[in-house]
């Protein structure tokens, strides 16, 4: 479930509260936005999981992330906040590593979050180099053992398969009791397998072309 990007932040962060009184305010084509308070987030949990259905949430970092530059100017490298946005450009956006605001903020997230999920650095999609160095990524952005401590103590990891040790997240954590990896890997490739027969068998009965 998507609750962050360019144009809108959903979801309250109490520490926080200008992401959703300001940056919560708008979407796409200008209309009014809008965003989820804890009780509203709780209750769609809540009521998914009567349901069998398990809701992961997904705030993106660093990049898509507008809506918070615009909330609060600290977040931003020249102290100056931009403008809500409104359209569908991406990869303008992203918060600055050098402030220490940057890093209470993402503290302030991650421990108001159920799960992690570190995204992988796609190296065969990328022509150019999109930040200086791995160990420069590594540094702001990788998830360790100090890192986590920011989350809630029963907090999941997780990432697609195949990760990059050591760069998204170091060896600690990607082996560490808060891993699902593992068990995400495992499940994704039955339920792939369940589609992709379900999918056959229906092409074989002349119903899928």
């Amino acid at each position: 479930m998507r609750l962050s990007d360019d144009q809108g932040w959903r979801v309250a962060i109490a520490a926080w509260p200008r992401l959703t009184e300001y940056g919560g305010q708008t979407e796409v084509g200008g209309g009014q936005g809008g965003f989820y308070t804890a009780d509203q987030y709780r209750e769609i949990v809540e009521y998914a999981a009567a349901n069998f259905i398990v809701i992961v949430p997904e705030i993106d970092m660093p990049g898509h992330t507008n809506s918070a530059l615009a909330s609060y100017a600290q977040l931003n490298c020249d102290d100056v906040a931009p403008e809500l946005f409104t359209g569908t450009a991406v990869g303008f956006s992203a918060l600055c590593v050098e402030r220490e605001s940057t890093y209470d903020f993402l503290d302030d997230v991650i421990g108001e979050t159920d799960c992690i999920n570190l995204l992988r650095i796609q190296f065969e999609r990328q022509r150019g180099a999109f930040f200086p160095s791995i160990r420069e990524y590594t540094h702001f952005y990788g998830m360790n053992t100090s890192r986590l401590k920011a989350a809630r103590p029963d907090v999941m990891i997780l990432a697609p398969g195949p990760i990059n040790r050591g760069v998204e997240l170091s060896q600690e954590v990607a082996d560490g009791p808060h891993s699902v990896i593992l068990d995400q890997v495992t499940n994704g490739l039955a339920v792939r397998m369940a589609c992709l027969y379900l999918l056959k068998r229906e092409q074989d009965r002349g119903g899928v072309r």
